[in-house]
């Protein structure tokens, strides 16, 4: 086996919730070495394992960020970033809120 660069097997895809809903979005990578990972929310910050977000990236190379009681704040484009020595590779996806309706 000969190492390779990191790729996005299923990319993110786009997700709609309502504020208060927990959800997941998830991505497949492979790669040689095994890639390491960096979640990237709407302004551009890294995320971390923090109460609000719950980042996981299994063996088989499938990372998800949770996203716990989402606000409207959380609206907006997430971005996964594989990183090994052979290169890099990034998806994206948009996370679309919709506050909740009164009748």
């Amino acid at each position: 086996m000969y190492d390779v660069p990191p790729e996005f097997v299923i990319p993110l895809s786009e997700v709609t919730c309502e504020t208060g809903e927990t959800v997941v979005l998830r991505c497949r990578v492979c790669g040689r070495p095994k890639a390491s990972i960096t979640w990237k929310g709407p302004e551009h910050n890294t995320l971390n394992n923090d109460g609000h977000y719950s980042i996981s990236y299994s063996d088989l190379g499938e990372a998800a960020l949770k996203i716990i009681g989402v606000t409207t704040e959380d609206d907006g484009i997430y971005t996964c970033i594989a990183v090994n020595d052979m290169g890099s590779a990034s998806c994206s996806a948009s996370l679309r809120v919709l506050g909740k309706m009164h009748s």
